[in-house]
């Protein structure tokens, strides 16, 4: 198991440099987002977006990344950025668009710059790996690493919250 998890562990890392150059937002294929459409994360270039991943299913860490997506929105709203939020499901057999729709309205997450998507299991972990995001099942629950990231308009990451105790102002940094 721990070997397991080191090597996560490092295939992660190995990705994150290519993701800076790659584009996170390439990664191409059909996403589903909580209303049920067919999208693309291309869709999200050219404007600034806060990604991460998570799963509605968890109660733990993906409460803690959604606190605080909130922050960053609060701090975006503050300084009049325009920021799209786009939260992708780890695990395409429970994160589907009508589990999302049930957590959006759980947690009152109406804004429409608020996208959570769905893919297919082999895409989402390749966007794990290029954000760095390691991820396993541990019995029936899914277990992953914090993250939340800035993408810039060009596609490359600028910025990361690897940390649930990182601040999360800093995210926003140099876009004032």
């Amino acid at each position: 198991m721990a070997r397991e998890f080191l090597s996560a562990v490092l295939i992660g890392t190995a990705f994150w440099s290519s993701a800076c150059a790659a584009g996170v937002l390439d990664v191409g294929g059909e996403w589903l987002d909580d209303g049920g459409k067919a999208v693309s994360l291309s869709r999200w270039q050219g404007r600034y977006t806060v990604l991460t991943m998570s799963t509605g299913a968890c109660r733990k860490i993906c409460s803690t990344t959604l606190r605080r997506m909130e922050e960053l929105q609060a701090i975006a709203d503050r300084h009049g950025l325009h920021v799209d939020f786009v939260v992708i499901g780890l695990d395409p057999r429970a994160d589907t668009p009508k589990a999302w729709r049930e957590y959006r309205t759980q947690r009152k997450l109406v804004r429409e710059n608020w996208h959570f998507v769905s893919g297919a299991e082999e895409r989402t972990r390749r966007v794990a790996g290029m954000l760095g995001i390691s991820y396993w099942f541990y019995d029936e629950h899914l277990l992953h690493d914090f993250k939340i990231v800035l993408i810039a308009p060009d596609g490359t990451i600028r910025r990361a919250l690897a940390w649930a105790d990182d601040r999360p102002e800093v995210l926003f940094s140099e876009l004032r």
